[in-house]
């Protein structure tokens, strides 16, 4: 039986969506796709194949689903996707994840120089207003943009600090805002990047091919292939240090600008920590 999600996940990115969308998995009446992240309403191409290959996702899964792409969270095509989403899925119930704006570029940068797509030090990289990096965190202008399409009762905005942290009460704001029933919160959180290899061009390639050999080959070649394709994990030290450096005013004022959007659009809630 053909459907689509009851609710979405927008990102940010590097914000946590990755943990809640595996507790949110582990919860009675949740049944979640085998695809978390397909980014359907942010990539052209995917947008192409049509409303079918989207709901072919979700095919068999009962009660409550969902899905969890960060990409929906960038303030540079949020314009685009919100349009997308109000035409396919109207009543979704959406979920935004939040993070320190600065903390989170910066776990950003280290991502992207581990998976070799960076090759600049972090004060270059995010010295562009229109860079990924800042974009992603520019929560505020984002959020304007769903709230142009979709009411405020559809969306609940929560900060990755208060997910983990006593007495918050935020996961069971996050049940009910799905209509779930009082549920433990899983206690596991899960890092994809701490999880993925180290990776070198030629292993990325294979990775965005799904190429990557199979853990079925023979040990010894597994071994060879191994040296070929990995490095070691402090080859690029000196551009993960780099993540530490002070942020510059200009992007900072651009920050707390968007942050005076959030805090509106919030009902004047803080939603960030004190890196700003």
């Amino acid at each position: 039986m053909s459907r689509l999600p009851d609710f979405v996940i927008i990102g940010a990115m590097k914000a946590g969506t990755t943990t809640l969308f595996n507790r949110l998995g582990q919860v009675p009446g949740v049944t979640l796709p085998a695809v978390k992240e397909p980014h359907f309403f942010s990539d052209d191409e995917r947008w192409a194949r049509g409303v079918d290959w989207y709901q072919a996702l979700f095919e068999g899964c009962d009660g409550v689903t969902g899905e969890a792409s960060a990409s929906y969270s960038d303030a540079a095509n949020a314009e685009v996707v919100v349009d997308r989403m109000h035409q396919i899925v109207p009543g979704a119930r959406i979920l935004f994840a939040l993070r320190d704006p600065v903390a989170r570029m910066r776990s950003h940068f280290r991502h992207e120089v581990l998976r070799t797509r960076e090759r600049r030090p972090f004060e270059i990289a995010i010295s562009d207003p229109s860079s990924v990096y800042v974009t992603r965190s520019l929560y505020g202008a984002t959020l304007a943009a769903y709230r142009r399409r979709f009411t405020s009762e559809q969306i609940r905005v929560y900060r990755l600090e208060d997910l983990d942290a006593p007495n918050t009460g935020t996961w069971d704001r996050i049940l009910g805002h799905l209509g779930l029933a009082p549920s433990p919160m899983p206690i596991e959180r899960r890092n994809e990047s701490a999880l993925r290899p180290q990776f070198t061009p030629a292993l990325l390639w294979l990775w965005e091919r799904n190429l990557l050999p199979s853990r079925g080959l023979p040990a010894p070649l597994r071994r060879v292939g191994k040296r070929i394709l990995t490095r070691r994990p402090d080859a690029r030290s000196r551009l993960l240090d780099s993540a530490d450096a002070a942020v510059g005013d200009r992007i900072m004022e651009l920050l707390r600008s968007d942050q005076t959007v959030l805090e509106g659009l919030c009902d004047g809630s803080s939603v960030v920590s004190h890196e700003l």
